[in-house]
């Protein structure tokens, strides 16, 4: 199975039908993707769509509200899995950032920062740990990352990584997959053009 896992740095601005606001905003996400959508067009048409389902869901949610969160530009950087790995457990913000940043970054708006996209290119949102996981599992596959990978489950869960880590290829089913039904909200489907992130119009 070739997989990519990825960071994403984007920034974006709220945008309105008649004006722009003239401050950007930043955010870091992070994915596991198809090697074949590890591309610039890939990436633009993911993101958008992110994008323009999160502001058709806060559209429905708030309809008086008619702006929206635009993308501007991203640039993406593959995951350090060994570097990832090599944290040593502790749960001071020194320790993990440099190492797993997802588990640094608070929720705002979207669903979460972390992502995982399926061959077809629907995307779910997973957790900090559930990352970890994802991340660990698949460092396993590799002979040279097996024993790093079960002590960094063991660093993740203190208490309970003997029996994780042997549950393993049941937890990665769980993990590895998109939920169904699915709990984020879809308003446009791979490939649906134009690849923008607004105006969201609902159905």
């Amino acid at each position: 199975m070739n997989r990519k896992l990825k960071e994403v740095r984007l920034t974006f601005r709220k945008t309105s039908p008649n004006s722009l606001s003239p401050n950007t905003e930043r955010k870091r996400w992070f994915f596991e993707v198809p090697a074949d959508r590890d591309t610039p067009d890939g990436w633009a048409e993911l993101l958008h769509r992110i994008f323009y389902n999160a502001n058709c869901f806060q559209q429905q949610q708030e309809p008086q509200d008619k702006s929206w969160w635009a993308l501007e530009v991203f640039e993406t950087i593959d995951i350090d899995t060994g570097k990832a790995l090599s944290w040593d457990g502790r749960t001071t913000p020194e320790s993990a950032a440099d190492k797993i940043p997802w588990c640094l970054l608070k929720k705002d708006w979207e669903p979460a920062v972390c992502y995982y996209v399926d061959n077809t290119g629907r995307y779910d949102a997973l957790d900090m740990n559930a990352f970890c996981e994802l991340l660990a599992y698949r460092a396993a596959e590799e002979e040279r990352f097996k024993k790093q990978a079960e002590t960094f489950i063991h660093h993740l869960y203190p208490d309970k990584g003997t029996q994780i880590w042997k549950d393993r290829s049941h937890r990665m089913e769980n993990i590895a997959c998109i939920r169904e039904p699915l709990p984020i909200p879809t308003y446009r489907e791979p490939g649906d053009k134009p690849w923008v992130s607004g105006p969201p119009k609902l159905y």
